[in-house]
């Protein structure tokens, strides 16, 4: 009997400046849906090699490069090629090691969990299995939020909004033992990866995950909000954010591309919001909200 045919991914992989790498990977998941992105620093060079993988059939090479000179990225040597499941599952492991966020966490995944449990030195193990990433770390938005939710107001009800892996949603619970945290996303693939980083962090009944929209929250309140998505769907959701949240409760927001931020700052007057923290990190903007 002949071995079983190892799945094969079409891909497209390009050259880019390493201080895009974060950017491009945005583009690549976010705007044209690649599964995930493996990134390569060229020895010698400035430069990384981004192989981005996509689950049905082969990239449109056009709508990959137009996509990212909208966003001022240059991709060299962009070409089609296929990769191995195996084989991108071997290296991504190979990049993600255990690493500090704040004062108070340290991110791992499960086949490092031994290694971050022994280095840990006081600080809370989040261990997260990723069902995808831009790179060999978390990207600027998250270690964001990581910071704000360690050092912010986030009261005792928290709505984690496209909670993706469910890492935010899993460090406001290991940070704030008082807190009971609700975390949606429309993805139920998004929604069943939660669940199996909850189970290796043992949350208990402390998180709730459902699959869905905002609009199954309709007439609850909160304390703060999580809001780690793009900075046109932050805006298109003030005012259900303000419907949801306590006078005087935050929204913590990242996914915001810093030529985007006039466009949140416009929407800030009539929505009932202020800025009370930011952040700048590259091409990315974090900002903390609070209601009036």
């Amino acid at each position: 009997m002949s071995a079983s045919k190892q799945r094969t991914w079409a891909a497209v992989e390009f050259q880019i400046a390493a201080e895009n790498e974060e950017l491009a990977g945005w583009v690549l998941v976010d705007q044209l849906g690649a599964a995930g992105c493996e990134v390569t620093f060229i020895a010698g060079t400035d430069l990384v090699l981004i192989r981005a993988t996509f689950d049905d059939g082969e990239a449109s090479l056009s709508e990959i490069k137009t996509a990212l000179q909208q966003h001022g990225l240059e991709a060299q040597h962009l070409q089609l090629c296929t990769i191995e499941e195996e084989d991108w599952l071997a290296k991504f492991k190979e990049g993600f090691k255990p690493f500090n966020s704040g004062e108070k966490l340290i991110v791992c995944p499960p086949w490092e969990r031994e290694t971050a449990e022994a280095g840990a030195a006081g600080r809370k193990v989040l261990i997260v299995e990723p069902a995808m990433a831009f790179g060999t770390g978390l990207h600027a938005t998250t270690r964001f939020c990581l910071r704000a939710i360690e050092t912010q107001p986030v009261g005792e009800k928290i709505l984690d909004v496209g909670t993706g892996s469910g890492i935010l949603a899993i460090a406001a619970v290991l940070l704030h033992p008082t807190a009971h945290v609700v975390a949606f996303d429309n993805d139920p693939v998004a929604t069943e990866n939660a669940e199996l980083n909850c189970r290796y962090n043992n949350i208990g009944d402390r998180l709730q995950l459902f699959t869905g929209t905002i609009d199954l929250f309709a007439g609850q309140r909160f304390d703060s909000i999580l809001s780690n998505i793009t900075c046109e769907d932050i805006v298109a959701l003030l005012p259900e954010y303000r419907e949801l949240l306590e006078p005087g409760a935050i929204v913590i927001c990242a996914g915001i591309l810093t030529e985007k931020r006039p466009l949140l700052e416009k929407a800030l007057p009539t929505s009932g919001f202020s800025i009370v923290h930011c952040e700048e990190d590259g091409q990315w903007t974090g900002s903390v909200l609070r209601k009036a």
